[in-house]
């Protein structure tokens, strides 16, 4: 077992508990014979402590072995190849890509087992290589079924192909796309999953290699998936730094191809711009254009569910808004904030950036360990390997931490949130509470700062401006000015600025009341304001949560 290894390159020699000598101190010691380090088989790993002064020899091996947190994937093994591939070659040539270039993408003819049909079947095998080994295989039959290999690496299929001279990237939505592009004498790569590519792990698992690139061409298909798919990707890599390209009445690049010819695809991708700046509104340009019709078509759509029923009756959840919380201490401001982030990525897979000063790394790891379980995270309580190791993943996956320890100002945060939200698609920044941030304006600001009022408004509107720049969530927590009362606070009790009400989207207010002189296990959720009325009630309400201690979550009541 890879834990008993562990443990022997420490020099832990005995397999229960008790006490051994102190390998990394017992030699320096007078003596040298008595044991000192104390070692516990508990539900979940071995615990390890030595008792003596100035010796710092003490941790913890756990049975699953996360000593890293860097994700392990499997290599696939080269395809099968049928000899008969002449179906396969007279298919690609009615698309318009010849037998060379399948040969140069090292395309193939197999078969496989597809979980959409229950059956085997021929199917092309489209290989994906990262710095010269193969990482991953992408399988379509002549159904159109699509399946990959388990558990491998996601990653740009073509990336291998692209020269260090190439200073602008173009990224399409699927391998045929890119050999259609080869074509025309133009090198690209597609995201390994299409258009239902939300998590862009390409990018998380590609992102160094991203860096070198000065601008990106996006090209996804001419409907509403690929304009899912190229905001997605906008989004990650920076609007700044993306072009689009106008595909006209067609729906792809091998439509082009087949349609037009290499010499039309090579000008459709010459014609690329950049995205239209959101400062200039132009309604003669195609994609505002389109908005508007879409807003008249469809109308504005409703927001996430928050995972609590009532509450969405009163409000959802949509990214690009500023959400302001808060409540007396103890009321359950964190415990409703750290509910609804679980609520999200439980539901959506939404990922999220936590800015909080008052709740310590480990402690905070542990209650959403108890809210993921619905049962305190704890050795007494007993999680199996497997229990313990799912959580470890489900959290690394959706949760990112600021380090706690800096005494942040708001400008960092921003920073780091922009980053975060290209490098691992984070949906939510949560920042708590906003008295321990560092309140000194920068420079370029500090003669516009009279008092605390100005600079929470500059605050506020940086961060209002941050939501929508990145399509995020920013939840904002912030204390009542007045010390606790059994009457729940309101935005404007805040401390500092009635701006907290005035720039907020969402105003929420957590609170508990007193019951034989101590707090009730309900909060009360009063939802003060909400700024749109198709995401909510503009009228607000109040929807009761109760906390369940056997399963450390929220439920309505």
């Amino acid at each position: 077992m890879e834990y008993i290894g562990k443990l022997k390159e420490l020099g832990i020699t005995i397999d229960k508990n008790g006490k051994q000598l102190c390998p990394q101190c017992s030699d320096s010691r007078k003596k040298k014979k008595e044991p000192s380090l104390s070692v516990t088989y508990g539900n979940d790993g071995v615990l390890y402590n030595c008792h003596n002064d100035g010796c710092d020899f003490n941790g913890k091996v756990f049975y699953t072995m996360r000593a890293t947190t860097k994700k392990h994937y499997k290599k696939p093994q080269p395809p099968r190849v049928i000899a008969e591939d002449e179906k396969m070659v007279e298919w690609f040539k009615s698309r318009g890509i010849s037998k060379d270039i399948l040969d140069k993408y090292q395309i193939k003819y197999t078969q496989k087992h597809f979980p959409q049909t229950g059956e085997n079947e021929n199917c092309i095998a489209f290989p994906y290589y990262k710095h010269g080994e193969l990482v991953n295989i992408k399988y379509r039959s002549g159904r159109k079924a699509f399946t990959q290999e388990r558990d491998t690496e996601k990653t740009f299929f073509g990336m291998d192909f692209i020269t260090e001279q190439t200073t602008e990237l173009i990224i399409c939505e699927g391998e045929i796309d890119v050999l259609s592009l080869a074509m025309a004498g133009t090198l690209g790569v597609s995201v390994p999953q299409g258009a239902t590519e939300d998590k862009l792990e390409c990018i998380n698992n590609c992102y160094d290699w991203l860096q070198r690139f000065d601008s990106f061409i996006i090209i996804a298909d001419n409907d509403k998936a690929g304009d899912k798919l190229k905001a997605n990707l906008i989004n990650r890599l920076g609007e700044d730094k993306c072009k689009e390209v106008n595909l006209g009445r067609w729906n792809d690049p091998n439509e082009i191809l087949v349609n037009k010819g290499a010499g039309e695809l090579k000008e459709v991708i010459k014609s690329a711009s950049y995205i239209s700046s959101e400062n200039i509104i132009d309604f003669d340009d195609d994609n505002n254009f389109y908005k508007v019709m879409k807003f008249y078509d469809y109308g504005l759509t409703k927001g996430f569910s928050t995972g609590w029923s009532k509450l969405d009756e009163i409000f959802t959840i949509k990214p690009g808004y500023l959400m302001v919380v808060t409540g007396f201490p103890s009321c359950g401001k964190s415990e409703w904030v750290e509910n609804l982030l679980l609520n999200l990525s439980e539901q959506y897979g939404w990922k999220h950036l936590i800015a909080s000063f008052e709740a310590e790394r480990d402690i905070f790891y542990g209650n959403m360990g108890s809210r993921w379980g619905k049962k305190q995270y704890s050795a007494r309580i007993g999680w199996s390997p497997n229990e313990l190791s799912d959580y470890h993943d489900f959290f690394n996956s959706h949760f990112k931490i600021v380090d706690p320890n800096k005494y942040w100002n708001i400008g960092d945060i921003i920073k780091e949130t922009r980053l975060a939200v290209r490098r691992y698609g984070v949906k939510t920044l949560v920042i708590d509470p906003y008295s321990c941030l560092d309140a000194t304006p920068p420079k370029e600001i500090e003669k516009q700062i009279r008092n605390e009022t100005d600079y929470i408004k500059w605050v506020l509107g940086r961060l209002k401006a941050l939501a929508r720049e990145l399509g995020i969530l920013v939840i904002f927590v912030a204390h009542p000015a007045k010390p606790f009362d059994d009457k729940p606070p309101t935005l404007y009790s805040i401390s500092g600025s009635a701006h907290w009400k005035n720039f907020a989207d969402y105003g929420v207010v957590v609170h508990r009341y007193r019951e034989m002189g101590r707090l009730k296990n309900q909060n009360e959720i009063r939802v003060e304001k909400i700024k749109n009325r198709h995401i909510g009630n503009p009228a607000g309400g109040v929807v009761m949560l109760k906390f369940y201690e056997t399963q450390w979550r929220l439920y309505g009541v």
